[in-house]
């Protein structure tokens, strides 16, 4: 699937960066698009401990 430039601008626009977990989101897609990679593969690479876990 490829996504038009407004799509892209919308979705990249949906975190509320007002919130901790509105920001994490906004880095993933960040991540997401600028690597290119693809969630599934995002996925599968997460690391053990994940950042909630350490009180962040």
């Amino acid at each position: 699937m490829i996504l038009e430039y407004v799509e892209i601008t919308k979705i990249m626009a949906a975190p509320d960066m007002r919130t901790p977990d509105g920001y994490r989101n906004r880095i993933i897609l960040e991540i997401l698009y600028d690597t290119g990679i693809r969630p599934l593969r995002w996925q599968r690479s997460r690391p053990v401990i994940s950042i909630s876990c350490m009180g962040i």
